[in-house]
């Protein structure tokens, strides 16, 4: 402190003097306690101040992950594992077909050696049975079907892009926000780097985990769908003809 006392011998002292210098040490005394408690204040103002940057910075962190993950995803989803998980359904049910064949081969011969083959194909020409119209409407159902299912997959996919579009605006707005009272150098583009290099690794994980999980992972082996499926075809054929059960006797078949 520069503030300093002049000691005078007792003997030498008016009241004047003793006042003064008593002035003197309380003025000292009231300039330490205001140092200290603006020391303290600009203390707890930083601590605070610190501390609320660590939140808000946080809060950037998250806000800019979910906007490069809300782009990410949509991207391999709708671009990537959609086409491939149709191109392996399809796939299945082409099995599915081929393992039907060999039940309708292996009968071949016996059902055209019988005698009431050639007079039910005769029946059929005679009435000149024609299935166009049924494939017709199958067709036509397919198509509306296809549509309908077509839009509502459209109405998804932006539904999907339309939060990444919100986020990445949340995220432009709070980021301008945080620059404002923060100021910190290079920011956007440390951010940008951080994350980019994040999901880069992210993206590649899925696309390792998609392919080598996922893919190979047996839902439904293509004899349980066979089995399956011919239950069902075969349950409502004897509800529809009750008085052909008989031909079936020791299994039980339900849907």
């Amino acid at each position: 402190m520069n503030d300093t006392i002049e000691l005078m011998p007792s003997r030498n002292r008016t009241r004047s003097d003793s006042l003064d210098i008593y002035q003197q040490e309380i003025s000292t005394l009231v300039n330490i306690s205001t140092d200290d408690n603006y020391a303290s204040v600009i203390t707890n103002n930083v601590y605070k101040k610190t501390y609320l940057e660590k939140y808000l910075k946080f809060g950037l962190h998250i806000l800019f992950h979910l906007s490069f993950l809300s782009m990410l995803e949509p991207l391999l989803f709708f671009n990537y594992i959609i086409v491939i998980e149709n191109e392996l359904f399809l796939q299945q049910f082409n099995h599915f077909t081929e393992n039907l064949d060999p039940l309708l081969e292996n009968n071949n011969e016996y059902i055209r050696n019988q005698d009431y083959y050639n007079i039910f194909i005769e029946s059929l020409h005679k009435e000149d049975v024609c299935i166009d119209n049924y494939f017709e409407e199958l067709r036509i159902d397919a198509e509306n079907a296809n549509k309908h299912n077509t839009s509502i997959n459209d109405k998804l996919e932006t539904k999907a892009f339309t939060f990444f579009y919100v986020t990445i605006t949340t995220t432009f707005l709070y980021y301008i926000i945080f620059q404002y009272f923060y100021r910190k150098k290079n920011l956007l583009l440390k951010m940008i780097l951080k994350h980019v290099g994040l999901m880069t690794f992210i993206f590649i994980y899925e696309l390792w985990f998609f392919n080598t999980i996922i893919l190979n992972y047996l839902m439904i082996s293509q004899e349980e769908l066979t089995y399956y499926l011919m239950q069902c075809i075969v349950s409502k054929f004897y509800h529809a003809y009750p008085e052909l059960s008989f031909t079936l006797r020791n299994e039980t078949i339900s849907c």
